[in-house]
């Protein structure tokens, strides 16, 4: 049976006055949260999205190059072109150095933490994006004008809410968005601060707590291959503690 979550709020912008969410599938593990959300409501149209919500404090985050699928989770990360845009860092080592401005998703090992523009020096693991969707819990509407930002593709953002836990939002199969629509869905679902990570043929999302088992991807393995589509090679990722 399907379950309708109904969530009214205020903006200055009255298409986010309501959203209404129809939730498709909803499990729930140990320590996360999975959804796959209808927002026909909000973008007058049939579009799928998932949504994960990984409790504070109850996973292990860093940032790799190889054997992302041996993590309880993954999404990809960086930009790339051939290599990946922007900074990575693994371990303390500078893999790709980092651009002006953008927001960076960094963490000791343990616990995530969201930068915008700059960041600390001492950081343990980084991986930077240039796009970024929304800060202390306001959208960055200056970048939903531009020409790159209307397109709809499958969209990615990787954030927290307001009380620290991890959110993932991303487009399913019927799900292209663009980047406003993402942002806006995202904050409705509770982002507070929300980093755009590379979309299109790279979303590439994992997940295994408890009874959830939870994979997603654009384009599989299999096309990516036949097709000659590039691969991210940097992923966040995180072991339950």
């Amino acid at each position: 049976m399907k379950k309708k979550l109904t969530i009214i709020g205020l903006s200055i912008v009255s298409v986010l006055a309501m959203v209404s969410f129809t939730i498709t599938k909803d499990k729930k593990g140990i320590n996360s949260d999975v959804k796959i959300i209808n927002t026909f409501e909000f973008i007058k149209r049939d579009c799928e999205v998932g949504f994960i919500k990984i409790n504070k404090n109850k996973m292990n985050y860093s940032v790799t190059n190889h054997n992302h699928e041996n993590f309880n989770f993954y999404v990809n990360a960086n930009y790339f072109d051939k290599k990946p845009i922007g900074e990575v860092k693994i371990n303390g080592e500078v893999i790709n150095r980092k651009n002006k401005k953008g927001g960076y998703f960094t963490t000791d090992g343990k616990t995530p933490k969201f930068y915008f523009y700059n960041r600390p020096n001492n950081v343990k693991f980084s991986s930077q994006t240039h796009t970024i969707g929304i800060i202390n819990g306001k959208l960055n509407f200056h970048i939903f004008n531009q020409a790159w930002a209307k397109y709809r593709l499958h969209r990615l953002i990787v954030g927290e809410d307001i009380n620290g836990n991890i959110i993932v939002v991303h487009s399913r199969d019927n799900g292209k968005l663009t980047v406003s629509e993402i942002c806006e869905i995202s904050k409705k679902l509770g982002v507070y601060n929300g980093l755009i990570f590379d979309g299109g043929a790279s979303v590439e999302i994992g997940l295994k707590d408890g009874n959830i088992n939870y994979t997603y991807q654009s384009v599989s393995d299999l096309s990516r291959n036949f097709f000659n589509v590039p691969t991210p090679s940097v992923f966040i990722v995180g072991d339950f503690n």
